[in-house]
């Protein structure tokens, strides 16, 4: 976590905490939070969040489990034309474009991560994104700094069950729980609501946090969804803040706030609080190479290895053997229905789908979770003679043994650290995104989002952005 050298600001950045609650000091900082206060850094990071979203929320509009009936179902129900539904153009209500969005954003698994855990992502972009084009005007410079609360908040939140040892998605799903409070946030500072109203923004998302992971546990595509509601719930607690609801409460701190009612209570206040507008959680947010869950990304990497090192290929393989912490459990079991994931969302939470693809194919691309991929016959083979052991010191990373016919055994193991992927390679990323686009993007739409996105703090109305996207607008060059 890198740190400014700013000074923090005099309204509410970081207030006594002696004197302040958890919560009442997360509303100072998401009301007060400014622009020009922000590192370079930083602004750097929250652009390219920004642009690896909409790149993740246009692929899942054709690619996503449950999501051409999720657009299918908000175009029914329009309602005021208000915002835009990614990927499709349809101009919808703000609540049904959050949801829509939301479910569009982590439906392939694509989007960015906290370093701790959290989507950030689906939870820091598109319920400030959704406010600002309903508002209109917003600025550039407003929307990174709504995002900046967003993720930070998120990042947060999920750091601090790390620091106390706690599996946030023991039985939860964190990027939906956690997702409620960090996009409510984010969507209140794009109003630049005072902290008191900031404070019941996010009452009112905890009176709505869900998350379970049973579905996800019974292989159900419809966990890919799940920013659905996070957005939608956060959009909610924003416009009945606005008409002066009054929901404050403890949302952090609570014996039933997020932590007491989800996580036992166990948590790490400090992490919360520490530094908060000098240390930023948000700059090392980790931006996926890969549409899966991040635990399958050390796998796939000593895949990669072997395969590069030693120019083997699928057919050369007789078993393969792969070793995981504890935590890799869930992404391994029920063995048989990881081994042939039937959806999208089943193969993005499948170690065995992502080193059987990257066996096979040299790499797991987008292509990959269309119908045709998922019933590829080679890696359905590969993953078919796939075991697994788990070892405690494996942690987070990976082990990955093939045996190959003639006998010999490869073995690969990395650790769970990764290369970041920099601005440039998340325009590549987009660009491949947004080919699979329902409504197809024009090719000078898409550079100008490009290029918008890259001098965001410049741009007067961010509604530009889902308007190009759309095809509503063409724009000269900046």
């Amino acid at each position: 976590m890198m740190q400014s050298n700013l000074p923090m600001p005099a309204a509410g950045a970081a207030p006594n905490s002696s004197k302040q609650g958890l919560t009442e000091h997360w509303s100072q900082f998401a009301s007060h939070l400014e622009f020009q206060r922000l590192p370079g850094e930083v602004i750097q990071v929250i652009k390219g969040l920004v642009l690896d979203t909409l790149g993740a929320a246009l692929a899942g509009s054709t690619l996503g489990d449950c999501c051409v009936e999720v657009a299918k179902m908000v175009r029914a129900n329009p309602g005021a034309p208000e915002s835009t539904l990614l990927g499709c153009g349809d101009r919808v209500s703000a609540l049904w474009g959050a949801f829509g969005n939301g479910a569009l954003a982590h439906a392939l698994n694509f989007d960015a991560l906290g370093a701790a855990g959290g989507h950030l992502g689906v939870a820091a972009v598109v319920a400030p994104l959704i406010i600002a084009e309903r508002q209109g005007a917003v600025s550039g410079r407003e929307l990174i700094a709504s995002v900046t609360v967003a993720a930070e908040f998120t990042a947060r939140l999920a750091a601090a069950l790390a620091a106390a040892g706690v599996d946030a998605n023991e039985k939860f799903l964190e990027g939906q729980l956690l997702g409620y409070i960090g996009a409510a946030t984010g969507a209140g500072r794009v109003l630049r609501l005072p902290p008191e109203r900031m404070r019941s923004v996010m009452g009112l998302a905890l009176m709505q946090s869900a998350g379970t992971r049973q579905v996800s546990f019974e292989g159900g595509a419809a966990k890919a969804i799940y920013g659905g509601f996070s957005n939608h719930g956060a959009l909610l607690s924003v416009m009945l803040a606005e008409q002066g609801i009054d929901a404050r409460c403890d949302v952090l701190e609570g014996p039933a706030g997020i932590y007491g009612a989800f996580y036992g209570g166990r948590y790490d206040a400090p992490v919360l609080m520490d530094r908060l507008g000098e240390t930023f959680h948000a700059l090392d947010t980790v931006f996926k190479p890969w549409a899966t869950s991040g635990v399958l990304h050390p796998f796939i990497r000593a895949s990669l290895q072997l395969r590069d090192r030693h120019r083997i290929r699928g057919d050369d393989i007789s078993r393969i053997q792969l070793g995981a912490g504890p935590r890799g459990k869930a992404w391994l079991e029920p063995a048989d229905e990881r081994r042939r994931p039937q959806h999208a969302a089943t193969a993005a939470n499948s170690i065995y789908f992502g080193v059987a693809k990257t066996l096979a194919n040299g790499n797991v691309t987008l292509a990959d979770f269309t119908p045709e991929g998922l019933a590829q016959p080679e890696a359905l083979a590969l993953a078919a003679v796939t075991d697994y052991s788990l070892d405690e010191q494996v942690g987070d990373g990976a082990t990955v043994a093939v045996t190959l016919r003639n006998g010999d055994v490869l073995k690969a193991a990395v650790g769970s650290d990764a290369p970041r992927l920099g601005f440039d390679q998340l325009v590549e990323k987009f660009r491949d995104c947004a080919q699979y686009a329902a409504k197809p993007v024009p090719s000078d739409a898409l550079e100008q989002v490009i290029e918008r996105i890259a001098n965001l703090e410049k741009i007067p109305d961010v509604s530009v952005l889902p308007a190009l996207l759309s095809g509503r607008l063409t724009l000269g060059r900046l």
